[in-house]
């Protein structure tokens, strides 16, 4: 409950921030809070990511020492975000303000990517 809540702030105070140089405000506002359902089970799919293995090979990195496979671990989470915003990508590509048409297709994409984030979450893992 608590990412939707402080995602719904950010988001909604984005939107409004990228549409102060439009005609919409609102109508931008309205399309960065259609993607918190997708933000939101980035978030919880990154919390609940996989601890880094260790006990396998390691690479030397300007870092330190890492395991190989850091990236693989490291992303879990962000690209559901990252892929449930394709849609204000491609208005902003597109440069015109957002119709509700766009505003229904963006929550309705995010939420199709939360539902599958959280239920491959909630699955209990193979040994």
């Amino acid at each position: 409950m608590a990412p939707a809540l402080v995602l719904t702030v950010v988001c909604g105070g984005s939107g409004l921030l990228v549409g102060l140089g439009s005609s919409s405000p609102l109508a931008w506002a309205a399309l960065a809070l259609a993607a918190v359902p997708a933000w939101t089970a980035a978030a919880l799919r990154g919390a609940y990511r996989p601890d880094l293995d260790w006990s396998g090979p390691v690479v030397a990195t300007p870092m330190g020492v890492l395991p190989a496979g850091i990236g693989a671990t490291l992303v879990q989470g962000i690209d559901v975000g990252v892929v449930g915003t394709l849609p204000i990508v491609a208005v902003v590509l597109i440069g015109a303000d957002p119709s509700p048409v766009v505003v229904g297709v963006q929550f309705a994409w995010a939420s199709c990517l939360a539902a599958g984030a959280l239920v491959r979450l909630a699955r209990p893992r193979s040994t």
